[in-house]
């Protein structure tokens, strides 16, 4: 409560006004009034068919990148792990060999 300031007169264009601070009462009340598809023009229809469906077009295809973004981060992921086993598979071939002779 300490900022907010006192009434206290203010100049506002060439005159000057008693400015009152304080706690305001405020109500919202909320009207609905029931649309059946036959109220609305066939038009704002139609565009908002349309807008859904670019929508949808656009999330779909989002995803769809997403989801081979996810299938190419994994086959690099084992083709790295396959690259390493067999970086493994070859030292230890080389070793078994070198024990072996």
């Amino acid at each position: 409560d300490d900022l907010i300031p006192s009434p206290k007169r203010v100049k506002d264009i060439g005159y000057l006004a008693d400015v009152e601070v304080g706690p305001r009462e405020t109500r919202v009340e909320r009207v609905t009034h029931p649309v059946m598809p036959e109220d609305i023009p066939k038009p704002a229809q139609e565009g908002a068919a349309e807008v859904m469906y670019k929508t949808l077009g656009d999330l779909v295809q989002r995803f769809h990148d997403h989801t081979q973004a996810i299938l190419v981060h994994r086959i690099q992921a084992i083709e790295g792990v396959q690259k390493e086993q067999g970086h493994r598979m070859v030292g230890v071939k080389s070793a078994v060999t070198a024990l072996t002779e």
